[in-house]
């Protein structure tokens, strides 16, 4: 998500000449060919310790009002994106980032490494942990998306763990932990009124370079800890906290295991005994990693995948339908239109 803005554009030339960090970002139409390709990197910190901009992207595929700022190891973009046509953002060789996401209208896809698109809907947010390499980001047509994304190291998290609060001290030996889980709280969390606030706070009067950036860290922070709460709070939370290390790993071996071949459709027994875990902790477990069932989950990849194949325009719809294991084109039609709000025929 980071990298929305600058692989766009080069509106400040003073911050493309501190870039370190180099990483390749490739855009993709609908039909998944690469329109645009940049090679970027992270602002350096040893550059001023609080910078703002703001500037305007018009493209093809979209126009936005892009507001960045950057306090000491923080980055923060607000974006209000005006989407005219699919586009997909994938970024290679990211450093790892700890990351706040607020979405206060419209929705993405975010996918990372070879997990399965997620989506975040209007006035829902989530703390991600990009411990990946790849990242991919899906924006649909025809929507108007307003954004937020607070990204730092996870040495600046594990810093803050050490003189903050007890939960953010939790949150920090669990993102430790569970390094392979890009979502932090399985089901994204409504957008409070105190965290719309924050949110619309960062415009601030004070002048003083040094003001400008504790007043952007405490704001941040005070955002963090209303996240951590909500996310601690989630009954899936109270799940996760009681599975060990090794229940995690077969957790991820099983989505693994199920994604291999969208074709099939395994038995819960037949999954439990292929990672070794007993039937009940899959099912629980399964749950509170990625926020749906098994097979919610595993349908969910057919579709996003069956989209893509649409789009690409190298499949009939028959053979799409079979290839991501619909018994038949008629289930395929209703579940496709259930979750995109149009047939697949009317992609074609």
């Amino acid at each position: 998500m980071r990298a929305i803005v600058n692989v766009l554009t080069d509106h400040d030339k003073k911050v493309q000449d501190q870039l370190r960090t180099f990483m390749k970002i490739e855009v993709f139409n609908k039909h998944k060919e690469v329109v645009q390709a940049s090679t970027l990197g992270l602002p350096d910190e040893t550059g001023p310790s609080y910078r703002k901009s703001s500037y305007s992207i018009v493209q093809k595929y979209w126009t936005s009002d892009v507001t960045e700022i950057k306090a000491g190891e923080i980055q923060l973009a607000v974006h209000k994106i005006d989407v005219k046509e699919q586009v997909s953002l994938k970024t290679y060789a990211a450093p790892a980032m700890v990351g706040m996401l607020f979405l206060e209208k419209g929705s993405i896809q975010v996918k990372q490494q070879d997990s399965s698109f997620r989506e975040i809907g209007n006035l829902h947010h989530n703390l991600i942990i990009n411990s990946q390499k790849t990242e991919e980001t899906l924006f649909l047509p025809d929507q108007q998306i307003n954004l937020t994304t607070v990204n730092f190291p996870p040495e600046y998290f594990f810093k803050l763990a050490e003189g903050g609060s007890a939960s953010i001290d939790r949150m920090a030996t669990r993102i430790d932990r569970d390094k392979a889980n890009a979502f932090v709280a399985s089901n994204n969390l409504s957008i409070s009124l105190p965290m719309l606030r924050l949110l619309s706070s960062f415009d601030s009067n004070v002048y003083n370079t040094a003001s400008l950036r504790l007043s952007t860290e405490s704001k941040i922070l005070e955002l963090l800890s209303l996240q951590i709460a909500q996310i601690e709070d989630s009954p899936q939370n109270a799940v996760v906290s009681k599975l060990s290390d090794g229940d995690i790993k077969r957790i991820n071996q099983a989505r693994e295991y199920i994604l291999s071949d969208l074709s099939f459709t395994p038995t819960l027994e037949s999954i439990s005994f292929e990672v070794g875990i007993n039937v009940f902790k899959l099912k629980t477990g399964f749950k509170a990693l990625f926020g749906q069932s098994v097979f919610s989950y595993l349908r969910e990849e057919r579709l996003v995948q069956a989209y893509h194949e649409i789009n690409k325009g190298n499949s009939s719809l028959t053979d799409i339908a079979y290839q991501t294991g619909f018994a038949s084109i008629s289930h395929f039609s209703d579940a496709f239109k259930n979750r995109y709000g149009v047939p697949p025929s009317q992609l074609r």
